[in-house]
C-alpha cells in the first residue's frame, strides 16, 4: 500500500506516528513490508523501556512533557546500558528532564550515560538528576569529558549531591566548566563547592 513512497518519507511518517500516536505503530506494522520493517525497528528501540526495572507506560515514552522519571527504580549500571541503547536509537528524542536520583548506577552507569551524552542522544536535555547514585570520581570524570566536548549544551540544572565524588572528579568537572562546557548551567548541586 505504501510501497510507492520514497523510503525517507516513509521513515519520517513512521517516526511522526511513533511520537504522536504510538498505538498506530501496530496498525502500520500490518501494512506493507517497508512499513512493517520501520515500525518494528521503532518498537524494538522502545520495548526495553516497557519492562522491568523501567516499567514505563507507552504514554510516558511519548508524552509531550519530555520528562523521564526514574527516581528510585533500583537501577544499576547494566540498566544504564539498556537505557543508553534506547536513547541512542531514538526512543526519546524530545527528552528534556532525566530524573535518575536514588538509584545505584555508580561510576560504570555514569560512564555509560556519558557515552550516550557524547553521541548527542540527550541533545535536548535541560535537567539531569543524579543524586544518591554511588557515583565517584571516575563517573564524574567521564561526564566531564563528554560535556567538555560540547555535549549537553542546553543543560540548565545538574544534581550530583549525595554521591561519593571526591577532589579528582570535582577537579575534572571544574576544568570542563572552565573551558566553557555547560555554559547554560544555572544550578548545580555538588558534594562540595566547585
Amino acid at each position: 500500500m505504501w510501497s510507492w513512497l520514497p523510503d525517507e518519507l516513509l521513515e519520517r511518517i513512521v517516526h511522526l506516528v511513533a511520537q504522536r500516536a504510538p498505538r498506530s505503530l501496530a496498525i502500520l506494522a500490518l501494512l506493507d513490508q517497508p512499513s512493517r520493517t520501520l515500525a518494528a525497528a521503532r518498537l524494538a528501540c522502545i520495548k526495553p523501556l516497557l519492562t522491568a526495572p523501567f516499567r514505563l507506560a507507552v504514554e510516558q515514552i511519548f508524552s509531550g512533557t519530555g520528562t523521564l522519571y526514574l527516581h528510585d527504580h533500583a537501577l544499576r549500571s547494566e540498566h544504564m546500558e539498556v537505557l543508553g541503547n534506547a536513547l541512542v536509537s531514538g526512543a526519546l528524542p524530545q527528552l528534556k528532564d532525566l530524573m535518575l536520583s536514588e538509584n545505584s548506577i555508580g561510576d560504570a552507569g555514569l560512564s555509560t550515560l556519558a557515552d550516550m551524552v557524547s553521541k548527542r542522544a540527550l541533545a535536548s536535555l535541560k535537567q539531569l538528576f543524579l543524586a544518591g547514585n554511588q557515583i565517584g570520581d571516575a563517573g564524574l570524570s567521564a561526564l566531564a569529558e563528554a560535556v567538555g566536548n560540547g555535549a549537553l549544551e542546553k543543560l540548565t540544572l545538574l544534581r550530583l549531591d549525595s554521591n561519593k565524588i571526591g577532589d579528582a572528579g570535582l577537579q575534572a568537572f571544574a576544568d570542563a566548566l572552565g573551558k566553557g562546557a555547560l555554559d547554560q548551567l544555572q544550578v548545580c548541586w555538588c558534594p562540595s563547592a566547585l
